[in-house]
């Protein structure tokens, strides 16, 4: 299955909307993460690096900063300042912004080598973020000022495209490509207190869910359409500082599993499954099978267990007495590849064409 199709059916469904809906998405065009919360608005970033807000139906459309180059980080939001990041995947040196909402005008900025695809971690005074082939770097949260910067472990070099995760003392991240591994250092010494090597590349979005991280390795590439390569998925212990467990997929997803609680979780792959795990007892459950390929993070909604395929097929399903059953089942005719994310009831589903909600 080709993300072409997908793209086809995108540009069908544009024809079918009204005239003043029509308009309002292609001018957002193609979004990856949803949007985020703030005050009575919401905040969020097209590809091609305009910053908008809006209300939570889209009315009154602001368009309020541009960025040099492409965006596809999320937005992190802290006392009215909105941090983000710019660059693409071949992008050699990118900005990483903060904006301040109150008054519409850009704080300050940094150009930082590499590309910033992932959200930056606040952590008290400091800004934690991962910069592809640029390594991982420490920033001061008022001036951007640089901290410092690693950009090689055990001479292998670091390519971070990975959310960092402030766990105590440590700084725990991904890293891709040369080193390919779980890395955990101290924020204060930037030694390493953890590393674990891998095969293939870390790529799947770190997901912290109780006292334990989840990840996953794999050789896939989203460019190449390619949706049948298998995953590694595994769990790193907070506490004893280990990995404890590791499970191969049939298939991957570069974005992160959902919490169900603090032992639980919803992950889907790109093979069309859709599976709970139990942390606990290390055990797969089995909720169901989509026709088409899964590009996005699962959800729960009026306490079902959803997804949406890359086609734009939603499906929820409830659990049974032996099985899961499907409670909701809809078609959008949309190509959502990206973050999705519940805001005040609604869900934001990230398209070729702007947002759509649930």
């Amino acid at each position: 299955m080709k993300l072409l199709l997908a793209l086809s059916c995108a540009v069908i469904f544009a024809l079918n909307l009204n005239a003043e809906e029509k308009k309002l998405r292609v001018k957002i065009g193609p979004t990856v993460n949803a949007p985020v919360k703030y005050g009575d608005s919401i905040i969020f970033l097209s590809t091609s690096g305009v910053l908008y807000k809006s209300k939570n139906d889209f009315t009154k459309l602001e368009k309020i900063f541009s960025a040099k180059q492409s965006t596809v980080s999320d937005i992190i939001i802290d006392q009215d300042i909105a941090f983000f990041g710019e660059g693409l995947h071949d992008t050699e040196n990118a900005n990483l912004y903060a904006f301040d909402l109150k008054t519409k005008k850009l704080r300050n900025s940094i150009l930082l080598n590499g590309h910033i695809q992932r959200p930056l971690t606040i952590d008290k005074d400091t800004i934690y973020v991962g910069h592809g082939p640029g390594g991982i770097s420490a920033l001061d949260k008022k001036t951007l000022k640089s901290k410092w910067n690693l950009k090689t472990i055990s001479k292998k070099k670091l390519h971070v495209d990975s959310s960092p995760l402030v766990i105590g003392d440590d700084l725990c991240f991904n890293s891709i490509y040369e080193l390919k591994a779980f890395i955990c250092i101290n924020k204060a010494t930037q030694k390493t207190s953890f590393i674990k090597e891998f095969k293939e590349s870390p790529k799947m979005m770190l997901s912290r869910i109780g006292n334990k991280v989840v990840g996953a390795t794999t050789k896939a590439d989203l460019m190449k359409s390619k949706f049948d390569i298998p995953s590694t998925l595994f769990i790193f212990d907070t506490e004893s500082k280990k990995i404890t467990f590791t499970k191969e997929l049939r298939g991957f997803n570069f974005f992160p599993p959902t919490k169900i609680d603090e032992n639980n979780f919803l992950i889907t792959l790109s093979t069309g499954d859709i599976l709970t795990f139990d942390m606990a007892k290390n055990k797969i459950g089995f909720v169901g099978e989509f026709p088409e390929p899964f590009i996005s993070n699962p959800f729960i909604m009026d306490k079902s267990y959803c997804a949406i395929g890359i086609m734009g097929q939603l499906l929820c399903y409830e659990k049974g007495k032996t099985q899961y059953h499907v409670a909701r089942k809809k078609r959008y005719f949309e190509s959502p590849i990206g973050m999705i994310k519940e805001i005040d009831g609604k869900i934001f589903v990230p398209s070729r064409m702007g947002f759509f909600n649930l």
